[in-house]
């Protein structure tokens, strides 16, 4: 059964509400992206009041209809709302320098027809249109096999999660299956709420649920209660139409959502982007994403700066947040994977250089076949992993057990960011996101770039920008070149990365 005239409905329904929409953005880096998406003409809806103050030129008269938040790691944005002002959002993000896009092609809170695999506890593994894998929360009982309505709660998790029951989106309100009204925070007058309230009986009645939008605070009554009517209508007459389907189907499209990826030169180009309307130290979004103690400075030495460099300033900060690294005794890369993937892996740290690299020390405990290396893999063997700051590469260097070289990978990055949280005393982290495209150097044989393919698809895909992706190429080509020259299997990678001429810090 084709779903397309089902899905185009809730298009339909949106447009037919005209009020000035916006953008509301909120987070680290929401004084840089103000100040992008109104040079291209995009208003912006219910800006905070440091917003205001740094942008006069701001109405406050606009409906969000896209929201721009940070990522809860705060390395990036999440970009959620409706079609044509999204689109308008995510072209202005996309030529962010060194900016990964990640378009997820399932929306949030879109309504789907799935069907049960197996189930776990409360949980249950289903089938989701195309194919794809989703995990189902609900309380009631069900078998595989069986159909069930449901619609997509965090569509941008690994594997997406989907609540049962169906549910339809408006600018003022999302209507769902279910029973109870709740409200944004952002709904504070209590006159306002109590409207809303009693306008939400008349869903109560059908055996829905309401929660009222950030959106409904300052609308129009008249304009909200005749969307909330509509989605009522809406809903009920999907309810009939899902209740036909036996097969895997999307029943009603939700909210486009994107993830913006701020790599190191993202940050650094925002930085600067800033500093058109606000004093910014160097680093800016660097530290503040870090979480460190010197991130609360940040704030203050820009509002106080009167007397040197704010250059000086960041690099300053940034060399205390990174000298905090050197209490600990652990540390966690975060290898983000471009399809979205977080690996963590932990060691201990051996040794810090002069040079800010790092030697992290993990030991095999299981056999094998190491991943591009094609060599095997023994329980005893020694991963020596080496990281600097800044540097787009890491170096794992493998050893038996007895201390004989077996080979090195070295996998190419985004720039790496160090950070150290104060609530883990003695664990460091480092984040940065893998661009595929690795170097592999095995006894007896030339280093070699591998899994080139595998970048060029993705810039290919727009996923990753061609400016990213020619600086991970001259990455890996000066790398390579660099172990070409030398006769000897031994490198030193401390060296290597001492004499590194793309560096950025």
């Amino acid at each position: 059964m084709a779903s397309n005239s089902i899905t185009g409905a809730n298009k339909g329904l949106r447009n037919s509400i005209q009020l000035k929409e916006g953008v509301r953005i909120r987070g680290i880096y929401s004084t840089a992206l103000t100040a992008l998406l109104l040079s291209k003409g995009i208003p912006i809806a219910n800006p905070s009041e440091i917003i205001k103050s740094r942008f006069p030129e701001v109405i406050d008269n606009a409906i969000p209809v896209v929201t721009i938040k940070d990522r809860e790691d705060k390395n990036g944005v999440i970009i959620l709302g409706f079609s044509k002002l999204f689109e308008e959002c995510t072209k202005v993000i996309a030529v962010i320098p060194h900016v990964i896009l990640r378009k997820s092609s399932i929306g949030y809170y879109d309504s789907v027809k799935c069907k049960i695999v197996a189930a776990e506890g409360s949980r249950y593994l289903v089938e989701m249109p195309g194919k794809k894998t989703g995990v189902l929360i609900s309380s009631q009982k069900h078998e595989v096999g069986d159909y069930v309505n449901a619609h997509v709660i965090a569509p941008l998790a690994s594997t997406p999660v989907l609540r049962e029951g169906l549910a339809i989106v408006g600018k003022f309100a999302r209507v769902y299956d279910g029973r109870g009204v709740s409200f944004s925070r952002f709904i504070t007058d209590y006159e306002r709420r109590a409207l809303l309230l009693s306008a939400s009986y008349k869903a109560k009645e059908q055996g829905l649920a309401v929660r009222w939008r950030s959106s409904a605070n300052n609308a129009p009554l008249h304009e909200i209660l005749k969307e909330l009517d509509e989605l009522i209508s809406e809903i009920l007459k999907l309810r009939k139409i899902a209740a036909r389907y036996r097969e895997t189907a999307k029943l009603r499209d939700g909210e486009d959502i994107s993830e913006a990826i701020f790599t190191f030169y993202s940050k650094m180009y925002l930085d600067a982007i800033r500093a058109l309307r606000v004093p910014t130290v160097r680093f800016h979004h660097y530290i503040k994403r870090a979480g460190s103690e010197e991130s609360q400075y940040v704030d203050l030495v820009e509002e106080l700066y009167d007397c040197c460099s704010l250059d000086c300033v960041g690099q300053q900060l940034l060399k205390k947040a990174q000298s905090n690294v050197r209490r600990a005794r652990q540390i966690t890369l975060l290898h983000e994977k471009l399809s979205g993937e977080t690996i963590k892996m932990k060691g201990d740290i051996k040794d810090i250089s002069q040079e800010d690299v790092f030697t992290i020390v993990r030991t095999v405990k299981s056999e094998g076949i190491y991943d591009g290396l094609g060599l095997e893999k023994r329980p005893g063997d020694v991963i020596y992993t080496y990281i600097c700051p800044g540097l787009p590469f890491v170096v794992h260097e493998y050893r038996s057990a007895g201390g004989t070289l077996k080979g090195y990978y070295i996998n190419i990055n985004t720039p790496a960011e160090v950070f150290f949280l104060e609530k883990e005393k003695l664990n460091a982290y480092v984040w940065y996101v893998d661009l595929e495209i690795d170097i592999v150097r095995l006894k007896n044989e030339k280093a070699r770039i591998i899994d080139a393919e595998i970048l060029s698809g993705y810039c290919s895909r727009r996923l990753v920008g061609k400016d990213l992706y020619n600086y991970a190429i001259a990455v890996a080509n000066s790398l390579r070149k660099h172990l070409e020259r030398r006769a000897d299997f031994e490198i030193n990678p401390i060296n290597l990365m001492r004499n590194f001429t793309l560096r950025t810090l």
